[in-house]
């Protein structure tokens, strides 16, 4: 069986990496050459968007998935036969749009914060402020790009502006005790994989450190939560759910149609990674039904790889490097550690600048 790859970045290198214990081949659809994914796979080179590159991907292959959201569902739509597409082109026109997202995750019962549509400097007008917000645009926003924090209307009309007056919504800021996420696994048997709720820790919108939590009540609300998004979409594949946790309730933040950078710790610290049980989901593999997890954490590298050496002898320490190019607050690798000693904490954290 052939899956193909839309999208060569490093979530698609670490499936094809994750296939080697698979019965798979895969391929991957990039324009460029050297792309993270690339670098180790086969690989079809032209735009993400191009129609004549998507229906070779599609002829070439049994299962087709994608590693980013920011995709043309009007030309994937007409190209791809939907039977092959994993998760469904349903689910990732909602993960495409955060007010698209918001309506649902909320018919669905699940709180999110407090928002409101804007899409003109009149739907700005009679906005009466209690408390700081975040404009964020509807498409293209991630890693807190495409979001800018308000607290009156001159600073939102001129944020608004900065969008090119683009739509976006109005999203109140929560006072969370701390943010964490869950990973989960569904295949076409309805059977689902719950990993470990994990916290984690941000700077200006980017994640930096996850470590896993050991909280049976908001694991059940997290699994409970995913159950109600995952079946009502038919979701098959690997789903990673965002949250904010206040006062021992679990808020939605965004949901993440794909494999997640909060489930990086997987690789290094279960049986099976989230990228393996993504493949597995997907192509209707077993799954297993043992979760055995070690004490890990990962930390993000992220503008340029530092030198890393006197970690590389460390035997719970595991180093993974992209390939990317250095550029500021991009993800470019990262570090997974078990069962860290507070001196390995501090040495790799003081190395990583966190």
């Amino acid at each position: 069986m052939k899956v193909g790859i839309i999208g060569g970045g490093q979530l698609a290198r670490m499936m094809i990496q994750a296939s080697s214990r698979l019965p798979l081949d895969t391929v991957i659809l990039d324009p460029k050459k050297n792309s993270p994914a690339g670098l180790i796979g086969e690989s079809i080179i032209a735009e993400l968007n191009d129609p004549k590159a998507l229906e070779e991907l599609s002829n070439s292959c049994d299962i087709i998935t994608y590693e980013l959201e920011h995709l043309d569902l009007e030309i994937l739509s007409s190209v791809l036969d939907p039977k092959k597409v994993f998760p469904n082109l349903k689910i990732l026109k909602i993960a495409q749009d955060r007010l698209l997202e918001k309506k649902y995750i909320n018919d669905l019962d699940i709180d999110t914060a407090n928002f409101r549509p804007i899409s003109s400097i009149e739907d700005i007008e009679n906005i009466q402020f209690d408390s700081d917000c975040f404009l964020k645009l509807r498409k293209s926003g991630f890693d807190g790009r495409g979001q800018l924090k308000v607290n009156d209307q001159k600073s939102l009309i001129t944020g608004f502006q900065k969008f090119e007056c683009l739509p976006a919504i109005l999203e109140q800021c929560i006072e969370f005790d701390f943010e964490c996420s869950i990973i989960v696994g569904r295949n076409k048997s309805d059977e689902y994989f719950f990993y470990p709720i994990t916290e984690n820790l941000h700077h200006n919108g980017i994640l930096i450190h996850t470590k896993l939590l050991n909280n049976p009540a908001l694991q059940k609300q997290a699994e409970d939560i995913a159950r109600k998004i995952m079946g009502s979409s038919n979701y098959i594949g690997v789903m990673g759910i965002e949250f904010f946790n206040v006062s021992g309730n679990l808020i939605v933040n965004e949901i993440a149609p794909r494999v997640h950078n909060s489930g990086h710790w997987t690789i290094d610290g279960a049986n099976c990674s989230q990228f393996e049980l993504h493949l597995r989901c997907i192509t209707n593999l077993e799954i297993p039904h043992e979760i055995q997890i070690q004490d890990v954490q990962m930390f993000n590298i992220l503008g340029s790889m530092p030198n890393l050496a006197s970690l590389s002898t460390e035997t719970n320490i595991f180093i993974h490097d992209y390939k990317k190019s250095p550029r500021e607050n991009r993800k470019i690798g990262h570090i997974n550690g078990v069962s860290l000693n507070n001196a390995q904490i501090q040495a790799i954290k003081q190395l990583l600048l966190l």
